[in-house]
C-alpha cells in the first residue's frame, strides 16, 4: 500500500499527461504529431526517476528539474482540457483568423500558468510577520515572538538548499519558541535525517518544539523523527504537554499527532488544558481547531494545507481543492477568543508547482488587545 501511494502523482503524470497531451494534439497540433514525443518522454522520464529511488538512488539537482518539469507538463496538460474544449467549438465558428489566434492563446494559458508556478515555488521563500492580540494576555508574555515553520517535504522537489535558506530566515528574526509542525518529508527514499540536521539549526531562546503529520504517519517515522529530533536539542510533543516560563507567566505547550478526518479530534487531549495560563497546541491539521476551541486553547498553530497550494483568484476568493474539505485553509482565524494560524509551509505534493501561494515562514507576536 505504501508503495502504492509512493506512486500516484507518477501514475497521474503518466496516465493522465499521456491522454490530455494527445488529445490536445489531435485537436491542436495535427500533422505535427513530433512536437508532443519530447514532453511525453519528459514525463516518462520524471516516472522512472521515481521508480529509481524506490531502490536508493540518491536525489540530484538534475532529477529535480527533469521530475518537476515532468509532473507540472502532465498537470498543464490537463489543466489545459477544459479551456481547450470550449475553444474549439468556439474555433470552429470563428472566421476571423486574429479571434481564432487568441482562442488558440486561451489553450496555452494553463502551460504557461503551470511553468511559472514550478519555477515559483523553488524561490526564496517569505517571511510573514503578524502580531496576534489576544484579550487578557499575562503582561511577560507580551511581545514574545513565536516562529513556525511547516510542511518541508524535503524531497527532490524541495532541496536542502532550500531548506537551510528557510532555517537561515527563521534565525534571523530572533525568535522566543520556534515550531515545526509536521510533513518533514512526503515518502520512505526522502532524505529524512539530512532534514533533521538542517532543522537542528534553528535557534530559539526557549526552545525549538515540533508535531507530527501525515506524511510521518504514512511512513511509521513518528518515533524516530521524535528520538532522532530529541538528540538535536528539538522536542516533538505527542500527546504530551510542557510548561514554558517567561517571567511570572506560564505558557502551556503541546502538540498531538496528525488528526484523522473523520474521526473524533483530539481525544484524551482535553485534560492537558491548564487553567490560568497561555494554552497553545500544535497540531498539523487545522480542522481539529472547533475542538480545541471548545477544550480551551487559546492558540493553535497549523499547516497541512499548503494555502492550498493551486490557488484561482475569483471576486475576491481565493478558490482552490482544499476549500471543499476544510474553511481553514490559510492564516489567522478567531472563535470565541481561540485563535487559530493556518500557515501556508514550504514544500509540495503531488504536482511540484504553487499558485496563488507561495512558500513561507511565519513570525507570530503575541501582544494584548
Amino acid at each position: 500500500m505504501r508503495i502504492v501511494w509512493r506512486f500516484l502523482p507518477d501514475l497521474f503524470a503518466i496516465v493522465a499527461g499521456g491522454v490530455a497531451g494527445f488529445w490536445l494534439q489531435r485537436w491542436f497540433l495535427p500533422g505535427r504529431r513530433w512536437l508532443l514525443y519530447p514532453a511525453l518522454g519528459l514525463i516518462a522520464a520524471g516516472a522512472l526517476l521515481d521508480l529509481n529511488l524506490l531502490f536508493g538512488a540518491t536525489p540530484a539537482q538534475w532529477e529535480i528539474a527533469v521530475r518537476g518539469g515532468a509532473f507540472a507538463l502532465a498537470a498543464a496538460f490537463v489543466a489545459t482540457m477544459p479551456v481547450a474544449w470550449i475553444a474549439r467549438q468556439r474555433l470552429s465558428q470563428q472566421p476571423d483568423p486574429m479571434r481564432r489566434k487568441l482562442l488558440q492563446a486561451a489553450v496555452a494559458a494553463p502551460m504557461v500558468t503551470m511553468g511559472f508556478g514550478l519555477i515559483a515555488a523553488r524561490f526564496r521563500p517569505l517571511v510573514i510577520e503578524r502580531e496576534l492580540r489576544i484579550p487578557g494576555l499575562p503582561a511577560d508574555l507580551q511581545g514574545v515572538k513565536l516562529a513556525q515553520i511547516s510542511d518541508i517535504h524535503l524531497s527532490p522537489f524541495l532541496s536542502r538548499q532550500d531548506l537551510a535558506r528557510a532555517v537561515d530566515l527563521v534565525n534571523e528574526t530572533k525568535p522566543h519558541m520556534t515550531f515545526v509542525t509536521g510533513d518533514l518529508i512526503t515518502g520512505s527514499r526522502d532524505p529524512i535525517d539530512a532534514c533533521l540536521t538542517e532543522l537542528a539549526r534553528l535557534k530559539a531562546t526557549d526552545g525549538v518544539y515540533g508535531c507530527h503529520g501525515n506524511h510521518e504517519m504514512y511512513i511509521y517515522a513518528e518515533a524516530y523523527v521524535t528520538e532522532q529530533a530529541a538528540r538535536y536539542g528539538m522536542r516533538f510533543l505527542r500527546d504530551q504537554r510542557v510548561t514554558v516560563r517567561f517571567g511570572q507567566a506560564n505558557l502551556n505547550l503541546a502538540g498531538v499527532d496528525y488528526q484523522k478526518r473523520g474521526k473524533p479530534m483530539l481525544r484524551g487531549v482535553n485534560g492537558l488544558v491548564v487553567p490560568n495560563q497561555f494554552n497553545l497546541l500544535m497540531s498539523h491539521t487545522p480542522e481539529a481547531f472547533p475542538t480545541a476551541q471548545k477544550q480551551g486553547w487559546d492558540l493553535m498553530l497549523s499547516g497541512h494545507t499548503h494555502g492550498g497550494q493551486l490557488n484561482l483568484e475569483l471576486f475576491g476568493e481565493q478558490l482552490n481543492l482544499v476549500r471543499f474539505f476544510t474553511p481553514y485553509t490559510y492564516g489567522h482565524f478567531e472563535e470565541q477568543g481561540s485563535h487559530l494560524w493556518v500557515t501556508r509551509g514550504l514544500g509540495t505534493v503531488g504536482i511540484p508547482a504553487r499558485i496563488g501561494a507561495p512558500p513561507e515562514v511565519v513570525v507570530l507576536k503575541l501582544m494584548k488587545a
